[in-house]
């Protein structure tokens, strides 16, 4: 049996401890299963900085090369690093990490179990009938890398952001959102604008392509402003989005309210083949105010998104899911306090969690 290699990336603080608990849940789970591994940890951000004098040291980039899946933690500081370059910036270290690792999709999945619709702002009539979204959206290309930056018109100061795509960078994508939709309701909505934008139309060639190739899978467009629309009042009816960059930065964080704590929705990044990064829904940490407790849950929900994509473990990841929402139903942390619910710190969340998936899996003899 091959040996299975991870990375673990702790992060800075806060959310440092909250990786490193979750994987203890990564490392019970895969010797419950008898399968041979190994955890590697590294440094990134402050962290890294402060040790190294670099917010990506080699030897992370080489721990993270070699392995199957990397799990990453918080990196940033609400410390002012201004006058250091952009590329020696704690926040520098994560993206310059995606690009060595040839991360190019990132799937956000929001999935509103019962026991948090209590969180959510959308009618009870709407969860009733169940939310399950998956938007992929397309991390290294479009508008945010494109050709930017400040001219004259006309005698006025004025500036420019272009966005360029290659087919090549939409097919991609495109493909992840169809493989990922085969394994799930099998359908595809791609978000574009393309009675304004010449890249719409490309995305929609391109999609049109691929999507000839999974005749089981239904495909559509969607201008994104009609979308956005749409999929508050009708969520129930989608089942995985595709989008550029842009579009789908802001798609993704608009559903991720439907769950009522955004924070606890997980994330995963893919390149090629099976490999995947996966971290709590704000892996880039900028603002010192921002801490929420709940980020608990979201580590290990991380967690179960690598053991479903990277490690084709869907029922480990299943219990590990089941666990985290059955002691949601009775325990919430601070941020995430309900009427009825006991206020629990991060660690008690953890081992309640913990204890759960172990009953769980005894029972299924594992």
């Amino acid at each position: 049996m091959e040996k299975i290699n991870l990375a673990v990336l702790p992060g800075d603080n806060p959310g440092r401890e909250m990786t490193c608990y979750a994987a203890q849940i990564l490392e019970y789970i895969l010797q419950s299963c008898q399968l041979e591994y190994e955890i590697r940890y590294g440094e990134i951000g402050v962290s890294a900085f402060e040790n190294t004098g670099s917010p990506l040291p080699g030897k992370t980039v080489e721990i993270c090369r070699t392995s199957r899946a990397v799990l990453v933690g918080f990196v940033g500081s609400h410390q002012n690093y201004a006058d250091l370059p952009f590329n020696m910036r704690p926040e520098a270290g994560l993206l310059n990490l995606r690009k060595k690792l040839g991360i190019f999709a990132n799937i956000k999945r929001v999935k509103v179990e019962p026991q948090v619709f209590d969180l959510s702002p959308l009618k009870m009539e709407i969860l009733e009938r169940g939310i399950d979204i998956a938007v992929v959206r397309e991390l290294t290309g479009g508008i945010y890398y494109g050709k930017k930056g400040r001219c004259e018109v006309e005698g006025e100061t004025a500036a420019y952001d272009q966005e360029i795509y290659t087919e090549n960078e939409i097919e991609r994508v495109v493909r992840r959102a169809f493989t990922l939709a085969q394994t799930r309701k099998k359908s595809v909505v791609c978000a574009d604008k393309a009675n304004l934008l010449e890249t719409s139309q490309l995305w929609r060639k391109i999609g049109a392509k691929v999507a000839a190739e999974y005749p089981d899978v239904m495909f559509s467009c969607m201008y994104i402003d009609d979308l956005s629309a749409d999929i508050i009042r009708h969520p129930y009816r989608y089942d995985v989005v595709v989008a550029n960059n842009m579009f789908g930065d802001i798609l993704s964080d608009e559903i991720s309210v439907f769950s009522g704590a955004k924070s606890l929705i997980p994330t995963a990044s893919f390149g090629q083949g099976n490999f995947g990064m996966y971290s709590p829904v704000a892996a880039s940490f900028i603002d010192g105010t921002t801490k929420t407790s709940a980020t608990m849950a979201s580590s290990i929900l991380a967690v179960a998104l690598m053991l479903r994509f990277s490690l084709s473990m869907p029922q480990q990841a299943g219990m590990l899911e089941q666990a985290v929402y059955q002691v949601l139903d009775t325990m919430r942390t601070q941020d995430i306090a309900s009427p009825g619910k006991e206020i629990v710190s991060d660690e008690t969340l953890f081992h309640a969690i913990f204890e759960k998936l172990k009953a769980t899996m005894d029972r299924n003899n594992f």
